[in-house]
C-alpha cells in the first residue's frame, strides 16, 4: 500500500510539472505579447494597461527590431508551451486527481485570456460586422468595413480586412449583431472585451460537453483525452487567446453530439439542429451533417424509418439554413471571392503549383485534383457508413477525418486553429486510436510555422508548408514497422534459438547513451566555440534560411535534446527533432559539399547519428532511462541479464 502511495505522487509529479511547464509558457508569451502584436493592435495593448496600469512593469512593451527575432522569441513560448504538453501526456497514469486536470486547464485560460497583446485581430473584424449590422444597419455581406470611415471603430480593424466582407455564418452574424447592439456605446476596448468574454465562455462550455460526451463513449480515459484537448496549445493559445468563433463552433457541436448519443428521438432531432447552428457560426461542420445523419438512418432496419430519418435529419438543418440566411442573403460573390484564397501561399497544393513553369495553370490543376480527391473520400466515407450500418462512434470519426483534410486539400488559406475541428472529435475516438495521434501531432506543428510564417511573410521558405502538411504524417507510418521489428527481435528471429543473450532494450541502452553523450558534447564545443553569435555566422555561411533562428535555436536542441536522449527523459521525442537535424545536414548540407565539410569523411559522423536516433524514435529509449526509472514502467518488463531470450 505504501509503495502504491508512492507511484502515485511521482504520477502525479509528472502531471503537475508539465502543468507547470505548460503555464511558464503561456506566462512567457503574456510577457513579450505586447512587443510581438505591437505591428497588429498598439492601440489595445494602449488601451489594456491604461486599464491595468499595475501590470505593466510585468511586461516587455519594446517592439523588436527584426521579425526573426520576434519569431523566435514567439516559437520559444510556442515550444516550451509543447514541452509541457508532451510532459504531462508522458507522466499520465489512471488514477491521477481529476482535480489536476481541470485547475491546470483554467489556469492556463485565465491567463491567455488576459494576454495584452493579442495575435490575431479577428476579433476586431468580429466586432465591425456586429457594428455594421447592428448600428448602420447594413448587411456586413455586401458591405465592408472600409465603407464606414466615420465609424470610432474602423481604426481598429486590421488593414488587410478592411475592405473583405464578413465571411461567416448567418447564426454568428445574428450574434454579433446582437452584442453590438448591446455594447454601441461602449469604448472600443470594452467592446472587444465583450466580444472576448462571449467566446471564452462558449469555449468553456464546450469543454464541459466534452467532458460528458468522453464520459459516454471513453468512460476509462476520459481525464486523459480530455487532457489531451483541454492543454493542447494550439486550443489554449488560439482558441482562448487569439478568440476566435470557432470555439462557439465546436461547443454547438459537441451539444448536438451530445444529443445524438442520448438514443432519444426528440434529442436527436435537436442534436441535428444544434449541429447546422454550429455550420451556421461557420461553414466547416456541415460536413458532420450528411455523416451523422446516414449513421442514424442506418441504425433503423426498416426502410421507412430509414427514410423518415434521413428527412427529419436532412431537412431540419436545410430549414435551418434558409431560416437564419434569409435576412442576409443577397448574393454569393464576396464569399466566392474570399474562398478563392487571398492568401494562397498558406495551401499546400498552391505552394506545391509555385514550383512549375506557369504557376497560374499549376494552382488550377493542384486545387482541381487536391478537391477532386476530397470529394472521392467524402463519398467513400458516407458508402462506408451506409453499408456497414456504422455506428455514431463511426460517423464522428469519419467526420474527424474529413475535418483534418479540408484544410489540407480543400482550403486556400490555412490558419493553424483550423485543426482544432479535428482535434475535438479525434479525442471521442479514444487513445489508442491512430487518427487521434495524428491530428495531435499536426496541432503541435502547425502552430509554431504557421505563426513564424505569419511573422516572416516572404522570408519564410515556402517548402516549410508542405512539411507542415506532411511531416506529422510520419507519427503513423513507422508504427506498424516499428511494433513488427519489436516482436521479430523478441523471438530471436529463428525460435529453433534459444541463446543466452543480454535483453535487447539494453542494447538500445548503448546506443542511446553513446549518441546523446557525442550530441551533448557537440552542443558544448558550440557555446566554448563563440556561442549563438559564433553558429549564427556558420548558419549564414551555409545558406541556411533565418540564421539568427538557427543559430540559437541548433545549440540549445543539442544541449538540452541531447541531454534528453542521454538521460532517457522524453528521448523518443527529441530524436525525432534530430532526425530532421541529421538528415538535413548529412544529405542536404554536406553531400553537396568538397572536404573538409563536405563528402564522405565529413558526413559519416551525421549518418550514424541519424542511424541512432531513428532507433530510439522507432523502439523507445531502452534499459535504465530516467522515464522509466521515475515513473516505474518497463523496467519490470525486461528479462534479466545473462537469461535466455523466449524462442
Amino acid at each position: 500500500m505504501q509503495r502504491s502511495s508512492l507511484l502515485r505522487v511521482h504520477r502525479r509529479v509528472w502531471v503537475v510539472l508539465g502543468g507547470l511547464v505548460v503555464e511558464a509558457g503561456c506566462l512567457w508569451i503574456w510577457h513579450v505579447s505586447p512587443s510581438l502584436t505591437s505591428i497588429y493592435n498598439a492601440e489595445y495593448t494602449r488601451e489594456f494597461f491604461a486599464v491595468f496600469p499595475w501590470l505593466t512593469a510585468l511586461a516587455d512593451s519594446e517592439p523588436f527590431s527584426d521579425a526573426a527575432s520576434a519569431t523566435a522569441w514567439l516559437v520559444a513560448g510556442l515550444l516550451l508551451m509543447t514541452a509541457g504538453y508532451l510532459l504531462a501526456l508522458l507522466g499520465w497514469r489512471n488514477g491521477l486527481a481529476t482535480w489536476l486536470v481541470i485547475g491546470f486547464a483554467a489556469a492556463f485560460r485565465v491567463t491567455v485570456a488576459a494576454l495584452p497583446g493579442l495575435f490575431s485581430t479577428d476579433v476586431f473584424s468580429y466586432v465591425m460586422y456586429g457594428r455594421i449590422a447592428a448600428v448602420h444597419a447594413q448587411n456586413p455581406y455586401l458591405a465592408p468595413p472600409s465603407a464606414f470611415v466615420d465609424d470610432p471603430f474602423l481604426g481598429w480593424v486590421f488593414a488587410f480586412w478592411r475592405d473583405q466582407p464578413s465571411v461567416y455564418g448567418p447564426l454568428w452574424t445574428d450574434l454579433s449583431q446582437a452584442l453590438s447592439w448591446l455594447t454601441a456605446d461602449w469604448p472600443p476596448f470594452a467592446q472587444v472585451q465583450a466580444y472576448r468574454a462571449t467566446i471564452i465562455g462558449f469555449e468553456a462550455l464546450g469543454l464541459v460537453a466534452l467532458w460528458w460526451l468522453l464520459g459516454r463513449l471513453q468512460p476509462g480515459e476520459r481525464p486523459r483525452l480530455w487532457l489531451l484537448y483541454a492543454w493542447n496549445p494550439l486550443v489554449v493559445f488560439d482558441l482562448v487567446g487569439a478568440t476566435h468563433n470557432d470555439a462557439v463552433m465546436l461547443t454547438l457541436l459537441l451539444f448536438g453530439l451530445a444529443l445524438l448519443l442520448a438514443r432519444r428521438r426528440v434529442g436527436a432531432v435537436a442534436g441535428f439542429g444544434l449541429v447546422a447552428l454550429s455550420a451556421l457560426v461557420k461553414f466547416t461542420t456541415a460536413l458532420v451533417v450528411p455523416l451523422t445523419a446516414v449513421a442514424w438512418a442506418r441504425q433503423s432496419r426498416d426502410p421507412s424509418h430509414v427514410v423518415l430519418r434521413l428527412g427529419m435529419s436532412l431537412g431540419l438543418p436545410l430549414a435551418l439554413a434558409i431560416g437564419f440566411w434569409w435576412p442576409w442573403f443577397a448574393s454569393a460573390a464576396p464569399l466566392l471571392d474570399a474562398a478563392g484564397g487571398r492568401l494562397s501561399i498558406n495551401s499546400a497544393p498552391d505552394v506545391l503549383a509555385l514550383s512549375f513553369a506557369d504557376p497560374e495553370l499549376a494552382r488550377f490543376w493542384t486545387r482541381s485534383i487536391a478537391r477532386g480527391v476530397f470529394a472521392v473520400w467524402f463519398a467513400w466515407e458516407m458508402v462506408c457508413l451506409w453499408r456497414t450500418h456504422a455506428s455514431m462512434q463511426s460517423a464522428i470519426a469519419a467526420s474527424a477525418r474529413l475535418l483534418l483534410g479540408l484544410p489540407l486539400l480543400v482550403l486556400s488559406w490555412v490558419w493553424s486553429w483550423y485543426f482544432s475541428w479535428a482535434l475535438v472529435l479525434a479525442v471521442l475516438a479514444g487513445s489508442r486510436s491512430r487518427l487521434l495521434r495524428l491530428v495531435v501531432a499536426y496541432t503541435l506543428v502547425v502552430l509554431p510555422v504557421v505563426y513564424a510564417h505569419q511573422y516572416l511573410n516572404e522570408e519564410f521558405a515556402p517548402g516549410w508548408v508542405l512539411g507542415m502538411a506532411l511531416a506529422p504524417l510520419s507519427v503513423v507510418l513507422p508504427i506498424r514497422r516499428a511494433g513488427v521489428a519489436r516482436k521479430l527481435f523478441e523471438t530471436g528471429g529463428n525460435k529453433a534459438m534459444n541463446l543466452r543473450t543480454l535483453p535487447m532494450p539494453w542494447g538500445i541502452t548503448i546506443v542511446r547513451v553513446m549518441a546523446g553523450l557525442i550530441i551533448t558534447v557537440a552542443a558544448f564545443e558550440k557555446f566554448n566555440g563563440g556561442g549563438f553569435d559564433a553558429f549564427t555566422r556558420t548558419s549564414a555561411n551555409l545558406g541556411l534560411p533565418l540564421p539568427g533562428f538557427w543559430g540559437v535555436f541548433i545549440p540549445l536542441l543539442e544541449l538540452i535534446g541531447g541531454l534528453m536522449v542521454l538521460l532517457g527523459l522524453g528521448a523518443r521525442w527529441a530524436a525525432c527533432l534530430f532526425i530532421v537535424e541529421y538528415f538535413v545536414t548529412g544529405f542536404v548540407l554536406k553531400i553537396p559539399r568538397q572536404p573538409p565539410f563536405g563528402g564522405w569523411d565529413s558526413m559519416r559522423i551525421d549518418l550514424m547519428l541519424w542511424a541512432a536516433v531513428l532507433a530510439i524514435a522507432a523502439v523507445g529509449p531502452g534499459a535504465f532511462a530516467l522515464e522509466s526509472l521515475v515513473l516505474r514502467r518497463g523496467r519490470a518488463d525486461l528479462p534479466m541479464a545473462g537469461r535466455a531470450v523466449p524462442g
